[in-house]
Parts: structure tokens; sequence; C-alpha cells
């Protein structure tokens, strides 16, 4: 009787079985692998979203209160506007919290029949932005870059700034950093054509 009428030998099932550990560890490491990309990428969509939304209010912020501008700085900006009985005074700002520098948004309403105001800090629109970087760059009607007052009374002409392009750059997990920018023009801007 021939000994290998039994089945395989213990080297063949050591060579079956290591073969089918390598295989499954390379399917299981590039299963790994993909699952971590796509996890990327859905938190790179997400942040990318979230200065979309911010471009947006921001857009919209700007557009409806039109002029004055009543505060420009690289990293603030600050306008209002009236309806009505209320006045809104609108402030977008990069923050430091917590060691993160952030995007905020802070709302003073003012009933002006009667004075009384309203303070509210919307909310923070982005959790990490670039420490350090540029928010807001302001232009006139030639294009050129408008220099920053300084001190106290920081309320421009409204022939000043035509435009303000805003430029989000905000930080991934990975350390990596999104950017988006937008230019808008305010409404009853004085040089607009729109």
């Amino acid at each position: 009787m021939d000994e290998r009428d039994g089945g395989f030998s213990l080297v063949e099932l050591l060579v079956a079985m290591l073969l089918f550990t390598l295989i499954g560890g390379v399917i299981t490491n590039q299963t790994i692998h993909a699952m971590k990309q796509s996890d990327a990428q859905t938190r790179r969509a997400a942040v990318l979203s979230q200065e979309r939304n911010a471009l947006d209010r921001l857009g919209r912020d700007l557009r409806t209160a039109g002029y004055p501008i009543l505060a420009a700085q690289d990293s603030s900006i600050t306008v209002a506007y009236t309806a009505g009985t209320l006045r809104r005074q609108i402030t977008w700002a990069a923050t430091v919290s917590g060691g993160a520098t952030q995007l905020t948004v802070d709302e003073t309403d003012t009933n002006t029949s009667n004075n009384s105001s309203t303070t509210k800090q919307r909310n923070v629109v982005i959790a990490k932005l670039q420490p350090g970087a540029k928010l807001f760059t302001y232009y006139a009607a030639d294009g050129s870059v408008v220099p920053l007052m300084t001190g106290s009374t920081t309320n421009y002409p409204p022939t000043v700034i035509q435009t303000v392009k805003v430029s989000l750059s905000a930080l991934l997990p990975s350390g990596k950093v999104a950017n988006i920018a937008q230019i808008i023009d305010p409404r009853n801007n004085p040089g607009s054509t729109s």
C-alpha cells in the first residue's frame, strides 16, 4: 500500500497554509489601505464643504450688507446693514481657541427704535484654519490692493474698497492644507456694474 493514498503530507499542508496566509495578508493589507484612503477622502470632502459653505455665507453677508465696510483687516471684516428698525453688524474673524485658529462669525443686532442690542456668536464655521494665513484681501477699482487702516477708525469710504478676496486655508487631519478662494463684489458697490 502506498503511503500517499491517505491524503497530503505534512510538508504539503504547511506550504498550502503558508501560501493562503500570504495571500490573505496581502488582501487584508490592500483592504485596510483602501479604507484609509476612503476615510481621508471623506474628511477632505467634509473640510472643502465647510469652506464652500463659509464662502457662500460670507458672500451673502457681504452682498446683503454692501457698504460701508466698517472694519477691514487681514484676518477679519466687519459689515452692517439695516432692515426696518433692525441694524445687524456682522464680524467674520480668525480667532485662536485651544491652540487652533478658527473662522468665527459674531452678530450684533440693535433695535434702533429702543436702542436695545443683543450679541451672539453664531458659530465656528471652520474648526482649523492654517495659522497666520491672510483671509481677506481688499481691492480698489483699478485692481490695486487697498492698504489697511490702523487705529479704531477703520470705516472705509464706499469708493475705496471695490472687491474683497476671501482665501480660506483649512487644515486637514492629514496635516495638508485645503485652499479655496472667492472674490466677492459687495452690493451697493459704487463701482459695481451688476
